[in-house]
């Protein structure tokens, strides 16, 4: 065992300990089930041409559940608690298949180029939904300052992004939606608050190969956030905010030079309007940045060397809404994969992207939540066309209805 796990052991270890000496009486459990389900269904009003690899999507409109959580909190006591979760997604339930066809390459007319000439959605009707746990972990609540869990526990700004965006059943947020965190991981988690209502804090040591995926390194994955409210005793500025969040993850185990590190700040402005939130209103603001660096070429000779890529984040929200039980929503995701090394890597320098969303928001009874809304993704790539030209590649325009249980 290498000294992280022996230290991890040690600190289980003490904390067992610590917990066991702090129950003066017999601990009183108590259990709450929950459950949180979404849902959408999607339109696609695109207008691909006939040469488009996407053609075939113009028109397609589906169903879906895109996620749908089971869970259960049992309180061991007033500082001790379990949270089970599973979630459930079909498997592959959909397949595109792909036609292609030769077209003279317009740099030399003696070659030829393949091209895709239709793309097809195929439903499979055996496509069974899969249940696994995405969170499972014990809870001690030591103080208000510092609380510890163990097990698969949460990404330590999911609860921050879910405080800013509170849309996720519209669609995930930027880091966790271009990977650049995820929401849940098998290790240890800590966090706590600042005093006198300044903020609070979370850190999380775990695998860092996802809770889906079992570990193949020795290493480790910390993640680290802070959240401040520099203003909480001044009623016009008590809601702006400002999290930070920092990620370093070291890849696999065979290249230990490889790693992956990620930074993500977020501004954010909520206004009440009265003491009860029947009506108020939100602007957000979020950068990132994800830097992969490989040491592929002092490992093994026969790996190519590739330069470190650095992805960037930008995206900005707003929300307004009224009678506690309407609002509207917009954002505006730009999301650049490749920005410092656009030549160096052969990754491809036209792989920006921007996402906007617009949409409409309504409770028609408590426990249901429902978004019309609209989306395009525009990209900076280009394609080629039926006669071998160079073209600018169509966004893509959903209608989505998007849906949320919550009990």
């Amino acid at each position: 065992m290498n000294k992280i796990g022996v230290s991890m052991a040690v600190a289980i270890m003490v904390f067992v300990v610590s917990a066991t000496m702090a129950y003066s009486e017999e601990p009183q459990i108590r259990f709450k089930p929950w459950a949180q389900i979404f849902a959408n269904y999607s339109y696609n009003f695109s207008d691909y041409p006939d040469w488009d690899t996407r053609h075939q999507n113009n028109d397609y409109n589906g169903t879906e559940f895109t996620q749908t959580w089971i869970g259960l909190d049992a309180f061991l006591s007033d500082k001790s608690s379990v949270r089970v979760v599973l979630d459930s997604k079909r498997a592959e339930a959909t397949k595109l298949v792909t036609t292609t066809r030769e077209i003279p390459d317009p740099n030399d007319e003696t070659q030829t180029i393949s091209v895709v000439d239709s793309a097809q959605l195929q439903q499979n009707r055996t496509g069974r939904f899969d249940v696994w746990l995405t969170y499972a972990y014990f809870r001690h609540q030591f103080s208000p300052y510092f609380a510890l869990d163990l097990g698969i526990v949460s990404g330590a700004m999911s609860k921050q992004h879910n405080n800013y965006w509170r849309y996720r059943y519209v669609d995930h947020m930027g880091l966790y939606k271009y990977g650049f965190a995820q929401y849940g991981d098998l290790g240890i988690g800590m966090d706590g608050v600042f005093p006198a209502g300044f903020g609070g804090w979370r850190v999380d040591v775990v695998n860092g190969e996802g809770k889906a995926t079992k570990e193949t390194d020795s290493g480790k994955a910390i993640e680290a956030q802070a959240h401040f409210n520099p203003f909480p005793k001044v009623s016009a500025l008590s809601g702006l905010h400002l999290a930070g969040f920092y990620k370093l993850n070291r890849v696999s185990n065979h290249k230990p030079r490889e790693s992956n590190t990620v930074w993500d700040a977020i501004l954010s402005y909520q206004y009440a309007g009265d003491a009860e939130k029947t009506w108020g209103f939100s602007v957000n603001g979020e950068y990132g940045q994800s830097t992969r660096t490989f040491g592929a070429e002092e490992e093994s000779p026969t790996d190519p060397q590739i330069d470190e890529y650095t992805s960037t984040l930008l995206s900005v929200w707003a929300d307004v809404y009224a009678f506690t039980r309407y609002g509207l929503v917009a954002r505006y995701d730009s999301f650049d994969p490749n920005t410092e090394n656009d030549e160096s890597t052969g990754l491809g320098y036209q792989d920006e992207t921007e996402l906007m969303i617009a949409g409409v928001w309504f409770e028609p009874i408590k426990y249901l939540r429902l978004c019309p809304n609209f989306r395009q993704t525009s990209y900076t790539a280009k394609v080629i066309d039926d006669e071998g030209e160079e073209a600018d590649m169509d966004p893509d325009r959903m209608f989505y209805f998007s849906a949320e249980f919550k009990y």
